[in-house]
């Protein structure tokens, strides 16, 4: 088991109160493979909020299955993902929004 760490490449990561940070060394180190400030174009990466991984789920959710192997991140850069995505002219990045797990 690894922690996920409050800083990701100069990405503070901040954490819901209940999110159990101890996961799977492999989702830390897809974390640290795509985590990055300079994520896109013109956009610059300040901050994640995950608001679950290895908690609050039961068998057989990827959350716990082989020591947490799914996280959701639910903000960035301070703005809630549904908020994000409402400024988008289609639904379609809403559904594969939600449904993409690490």
């Amino acid at each position: 088991m690894s922690d996920i760490p409050s800083n990701i490449n100069g990405v503070t990561i901040e954490f819901s109160s209940l999110v159990n940070k101890s996961v799977d060394p492999r989702v830390v180190d897809a974390l640290k493979l795509i985590v990055k400030t300079n994520i896109a174009t013109s956009k610059v990466l300040s901050k994640l909020y995950i608001s679950s991984a290895n908690d609050q789920h039961k068998s057989p959710s990827r959350y716990v299955q082989g020591k947490g192997k799914a996280v959701d991140i639910s903000r960035i850069n301070d703005m809630k993902l549904f908020c994000l995505l409402q400024q988008r002219s289609s639904g379609e990045g809403y559904s594969r929004c939600y449904s993409r797990q690490i």
